[in-house]
């Protein structure tokens, strides 16, 4: 069904519970639209459409492929326990107000590559069953996970994220690439579960970043990551090998009780001198520092995994 947008400039729609058979709504212009508990049947088509008002999906079924491509969300967008049953694209939509996928279900492939969101925007508690892509998304304001299931890869890399980033207690089965991502605000990934390849590879954190008792089943890459403030992986767990070969840390950070870092990659790991003025480090018992100074006089403490025999004390430093 093929509306003609001519015919719906900003019109207000409620089709509360409706049952729509291949919805046909691209380059349309709709002011208030309420979709909340509707079932659409067939292929939905919503590319370039406008929504100006309210947009509530909450509750609504995707029996089959759905598009929002190049749209734009202007007021509330809410897709609160929508299931989406076939693969979903959200690529270079704009969201300006908050936007909520809260235990929203993604059984497709789901894109929201190059997506911006302006505002506020909940993911907490969705389930993602095959490849989500964020791939150079924009986050404006905090963008909460929290308790997500990503069950294929999740992809992150070059997004960049203004603000509070929370992925506690997400689980990722497959892939978690944040590769190149920029974390601007507060990243935490406490007590998040990583069963597959964690990617951070140049990635730059310049609020604190938190991995407290995150798990770590395979390679956690952290390679020419660069970490500005503090960096706490307090009571996680690496279970196969970790790489933080080139990885720059620039104030505090604190491995306490964490566990399976004996054989990590450290090739020209840094720990600045000098940082705020509550900086503590504290590294695994199983690594041992070099005070070194680079060639550009800027002196670094650099580590590298300790010989076998007697473990040494943590190295622990405080001061500014």
């Amino acid at each position: 069904m093929k509306l003609n947008p001519r015919h719906w400039e900003d019109i207000r729609i409620d089709l509360t519970g409706a049952n729509l058979v291949d919805l046909d709504l691209s380059d349309c212009r709709l002011g208030e639209a309420l979709f909340s508990q509707a079932t659409f049947t067939g292929n939905a088509n919503f590319r370039r459409a406008a929504f100006t008002g309210l947009a509530h999906f909450d509750q609504a079924t995707f029996s089959d492929f759905v598009w929002f491509d190049d749209g734009t969300f202007t007021g509330l967008a809410r897709f609160n326990w929508a299931t989406f049953a076939g693969d979903v694209g959200f690529r270079a939509v704009t969201f300006i107000e908050s936007t909520e996928f809260k235990q929203a279900t993604f059984t497709g492939h789901t894109s929201f590559a190059d997506a911006f969101f302006s505002d506020v925007v909940q993911f907490k508690e969705a389930t993602f069953a095959v490849g989500a892509n964020f791939g150079k998304t924009t986050f404006k304001d905090e963008a909460k996970f929290n308790e997500a299931i990503f069950s294929g890869a999740a992809w992150f890399v070059e997004a960049v994220f203004h603000d509070r980033a929370r992925f506690d207690q997400v689980s990722f089965t497959k892939e978690a690439l944040f590769d190149q991502t920029t974390f601007t605000g507060d990243a935490s990934f406490s007590a998040a579960f990583f069963h597959n390849r964690a990617g951070f590879d140049r990635a730059t954190f310049t609020g604190d970043a938190y991995f407290a008792s995150a798990r770590f089943k395979s390679l956690a890459a952290f390679s020419r990551t660069t970490f500005l403030t503090s960096a706490t992986f307090i009571s996680s767990t690496f279970a196969d090998s970790a790489a933080f070969d080139e990885a720059t840390f620039n104030d505090s950070v604190s491995f306490d009780d964490a566990t399976g870092l004996g054989k990590a990659h450290l090739y020209g790991v840094r720990f600045a001198r000098t940082g705020g003025p509550y900086r503590r480090v504290v590294l695994p018992l199983t690594w041992r520092r070099e005070d070194t100074a680079d060639a550009d006089g800027w002196q670094t403490l650099r580590v590298v995994p300790a010989e076998s025999g007697p473990h040494p004390e943590p190295a622990s430093e405080t001061g500014g």
